[in-house]
């Protein structure tokens, strides 16, 4: 009983640290303040206006705002220049990748003969087949 729990416990303690690493809470906070600005103007300015006036940033609401602060706090404590809440993950150079997955070389003849080459068993298989007893 106690392993489940421990399973248990470590799936919602990855699950928390994935979402603080992507800053998914951030992500759920800007989609219900645009939601919620859509919904508090549509009424007076018309869905097409209020979708306008929510996505322009011209005049963003009060939770936009701290989202923003938010956002902009963590970016200040980045240890990484590179790493930025932006972009998670860093850049990999050529030779890395040259490493991991090196370049293939194809060789394609010049001349216009096409060589079909079948690579498998080279003796004929015996007729009629063995059976069994």
């Amino acid at each position: 009983m106690t392993a489940v729990v421990l399973k248990g416990l470590g799936k919602c303690l990855c699950i928390v640290a994935a979402v603080g690493i992507l800053d998914a809470h951030l992500m759920v906070a800007q989609t219900l303040a645009w939601m919620s600005m859509i919904y508090d103007r549509a009424p007076q300015e018309g869905v097409s206006a209020a979708l306008d006036s929510t996505f322009s940033g011209d005049a963003p609401c009060a939770m936009c705002c701290a989202i923003e602060q938010e956002r902009g706090d963590t970016q200040q404590q980045a240890p990484i220049p590179e790493l930025k809440p932006t972009a998670k993950f860093a850049p990999v150079s050529w030779s890395a990748v040259d490493l991991v997955f090196p370049p293939v070389s194809i060789h394609v003849p010049l001349s216009r003969e096409v060589q079909v080459v079948v690579l498998g068993r080279q003796d004929e298989p015996p007729l009629p087949p063995p059976r069994g007893c």
